[in-house]
């Protein structure tokens, strides 16, 4: 019990404490770190002493608390901020993996679908898919949207790193406005990071030259016979429009 009320202050004192957080680029703020953290925190106590997860009494302890941190958490999942909510309802998914928290499960599903499957985390989004599934929910579509997303930022990369392609550009440029991945770098690595955010169709990425295989590196392009044009040799004279006096050094 002291346990559980030394973690709820914590996390009370810590997003009471947002306004005196400087917030840096590209960084969550104080309160979405903090939910951020328990999201590993409620990762790892789904798992056993076998799976290296921690001693057995410390499993224990950390289980025990998870019903008074759902309570806290859940507040914050209709939260304005965007990290704030996607921190809280990802947190609220895995803590729900507390037997005595079942009876909470249908009630969350929708939310933690609709708002999960969207984000730009890379482990938000496996989190989605790894509940819903543990839930009995299909979850067919999501695997499905992730692998195309996959695909299509590989045929981008793909096209990037080809410098003799004349989609390299706007592949690069297509790169560059994909959303990035804001999964932290200790999270767990359950899929490859994918920038594009499944809740929308994959733009489409850009496709090799026409004419070309994906991946050809050869440094020519080789133009067909109706286009190119026809130099007739003539000995002693030139080539085409090529003359010996101006091929002469």
């Amino acid at each position: 019990m002291a346990t559980t009320r030394r973690v709820s202050a914590s996390m009370t004192a810590c997003t009471f404490a947002e306004n005196r957080w400087e917030r840096r680029a590209g960084r969550r703020s104080l309160r979405a770190e903090l939910l951020n953290w328990l999201v590993s925190f409620a990762d790892v106590a789904r798992l056993d002493a076998e799976d290296g997860a921690g001693a057995p009494q410390d499993l224990a302890a950390a289980r025990a608390v998870r019903p008074t941190l759902h309570t806290h958490v859940a507040v914050f999942c209709e939260d304005d901020d965007p990290q704030v909510r996607e921190a809280a309802i990802a947190a609220t998914a895995l803590l729900l993996a507390d037997p005595t928290l079942a009876a909470s499960i249908p009630c969350h599903v929708p939310v933690v679908h609709d708002v999960l499957a969207r984000s730009a985390d890379s482990y938000y989004r496996w989190i989605v898919r790894e509940r819903l599934e543990s839930w009995g929910e299909d979850t067919a579509v999501l695997i499905t949207e992730e692998e195309e997303c996959r695909a299509a930022v590989d045929r981008a990369h793909a096209l990037a790193d080809d410098p003799f392609d004349e989609g390299q550009e706007q592949a690069i440029q297509w790169l560059a406005e994909q959303p990035e991945d804001t999964a932290a770098l200790e999270s767990p690595d359950r899929t490859a990071p994918e920038p594009a955010a499944p809740h929308e169709p994959a733009p489409e990425p850009p496709t090799a030259a026409q004419g070309r295989a994906p991946g050809y590196r050869g440094p020519w392009r080789i133009a067909g016979d109706d286009k190119r044009d026809e130099w007739t040799f003539t000995p002693y004279v030139g080539v085409g429009p090529l003359t010996v006096w101006s091929a002469w050094p």
